[in-house]
């Protein structure tokens, strides 16, 4: 491990001099595993209840796994050198290492190349890259054979401490896969209908001095530890529009804040028209998120977060700009809150997340969501609050090296996530902000990994899912909303049984397979279900993905 300490110095100086905040896309689960497997291990310290992060983060956090002592797999050495490569550009560097296909590599600045795929130069400024994005994957059960398949491009880059990133990717499914109505754990889009295409558009400008960064973006936002779904604030939701402050200026508190612009989906009649040719124009009314999560480091190990979140529409107010106020009372002052039964108010919500990785190859972790709380309801049998629970492990390279063993359980009462006014739900685009599966649901799910050699992962999981009666939201009567009961009938469930292999043959360049034996039924199930999923099937699939 201390082979390359002359270059590793050189590194680190650069990863120190020059401060850069691009996203790592949320969906590169290779990468986000390998980091909290280190930390599992007790090699490194990251605040896994907040992502993405950052291309500098992961960087500083694969050198600081380098030049630690403590002992790793061969295998989890070779995947540390191969990602400390892979991130070249933030360490410092852009030569050419063992493994590179290049077309054109020029000076040790500028390289063309197969392997990593795309464009890239560095120099004593910044740098920047350019990278293709294009997979597909095709399924086949007893319905017969779908596709889905992408195309796109990303481009990034940094000078000094500024970062700017911007991807455009075209996706196409054969049958809709992910649109807003189905409980899938998969990003959503907005369809054009007839050709089942949406597109996906992310990109940004940020500023990053090492201790506060900041910038605004159009990303997705994943708040809650979890690997099966966040709980919080999820990246099933189309991403949208945010300005972001990250602030760590000691090592045991970090602040989380943005503010949102979401898609309501609801018309303004006020602000529609009609145009000159005849046609209606349609106007959506504004929506607007500010949500802040205050993150404490108490003892090593130990992650304590809590936050609040405020869904308001309306015209942009610069109260909730501010990042480190408890939204709900200042939204008092502005929604008539002090006239009996004539408060306006907006949804607020209150959340709260934990990990404790003191034990090593233990994250113990949970997160807590919570729409509408009153105590008179705590110990009633026929009253409820609104919240949300997720809480789980993962116990990584013990007592086999190289597996994991994870279990998580989800739980979700009704109305949670709800709201009475159709322009302050906990929603973009349709999409729910938090929980994959919505309100009045539950999810186990288990899994064992197993990574035999570097860049090979194999997996076997088991999730059942549930949901009840959508109750919807009874505007005339909260005590007729408090008093509906937690899953008194199941209208939907998927027992899923999934093995599923992936191998990264370059950089960011992935093989990957699966087979899916699951049940889906219930009342509900073709409201929630796309048709060729339905039923008893044995799905495979297959398929290959160049970029993020």
């Amino acid at each position: 491990m201390k082979r390359i300490e002359s270059l590793l110095c050189l590194w680190l100086i650069a990863v120190l001099s020059f401060g850069q905040f691009i996203p790592v896309a949320v969906n590169n689960t290779a990468i986000y595993d390998f980091l909290d497997e280190l930390e599992n291990e007790g090699i490194i310290t990251l605040n896994s209840a907040i992502k993405p992060y950052s291309r500098a983060l992961v960087a500083d956090k694969l050198l600081e796994a380098w030049d630690s002592d403590v002992k790793m797999s061969a295998r989890m050495e070779a995947e540390l050198e191969y990602y400390i490569n892979a991130y070249r550009l933030e360490t410092g560097n852009n030569k050419k290492v063992h493994g590179d296909i290049d077309f054109v590599r020029k000076n040790d600045k500028s390289a063309f190349s197969i392997n990593p795929p795309g464009y890239s130069y560095k120099d004593e400024k910044g740098f920047i890259a350019l990278k293709p994005i294009f997979g597909a994957e095709g399924f086949s059960n007893a319905n017969g054979m779908e596709y889905t398949h992408y195309q796109g491009i990303t481009g990034f880059g940094a000078l000094g401490h500024w970062g700017f990133y911007s991807t455009l990717v075209d996706n196409k499914e054969s049958v809709i896969m992910s649109d807003y109505p189905f409980l899938v754990n998969r990003h959503g889009g907005v369809y054009k209908r007839g050709p089942n295409e949406f597109e996906d558009v992310r990109g940004g400008i940020t500023y990053d001095n090492g201790w506060l960064a900041m910038g605004i973006v159009k990303d997705f936002v994943q708040w809650g530890d979890n690997y099966n779904g966040a709980a919080i604030i999820s990246d099933r939701a189309p991403a949208f529009g945010h300005l972001f402050i990250k602030l760590q200026p000691w090592t045991w508190f970090e602040f989380n804040y943005i503010h949102g612009w979401l898609s309501s989906g609801v018309v303004d009649s006020s602000q529609s028209y009609m145009q000159a040719d005849g046609e209606y124009r349609d106007i959506y009314a504004n929506k607007f998120i500010a949500s802040n999560m205050f993150t404490f480091h108490p003892v090593k190990g130990l992650d304590f977060s809590v936050g609040n979140s405020l869904i308001y529409d309306g015209i942009l107010n610069p109260t909730y700009l501010i990042p480190f106020l408890f939204y709900k009372s200042a939204d008092h002052v502005y929604n008539n809150m002090y006239v009996p039964g004539k408060g306006s108010g907006q949804n607020a919500q209150l959340f709260t997340s934990v990990s404790y990785k003191g034990i090593k190859h233990l994250n113990l972790y949970a997160s807590g969501y919570v729409d509408e709380f009153r105590s008179s309801r705590i110990g009633n049998d026929t009253l409820h609050n609104y919240w949300n629970l997720k809480a789980g492990f993962r116990l990584s390279n013990w007592p086999v090296k190289n597996m994991a063993v994870t279990a998580e359980y989800t739980k979700t009462t009704p109305n949670t996530y709800r709201h009475y006014v159709p322009t302050t739900t906990y929603e973009s685009n349709f999409y729910n902000l938090g929980h994959y599966l919505k309100d009045n649901a539950d999810e186990r799910f288990v899994s064992v990994s197993y990574a035999p050699v570097k860049n090979l992962h194999l997996l076997v999981s088991y999730a059942h899912a549930r949901r009840g009666k959508d109750y919807g939201y009874n505007t005339l009567s909260d005590v007729e909303n408090e008093k509906r009961p937690f899953m008194d009938e199941v209208r939907w469930y998927n027992k899923s049984i999934a093995f599923k292999a992936r191998y990264q043959l370059f950089y960011d360049v992935f093989l990957f397979g699966s087979v899916v034996r699951s049940e889906v039924g219930g009342a509900d199930a073709k409201l929630y279900t796309p048709k060729y999923f339905l039923g008893k099937t044995t799905t495979f699939s297959g398929g290959f993905n160049v970029g993020f």
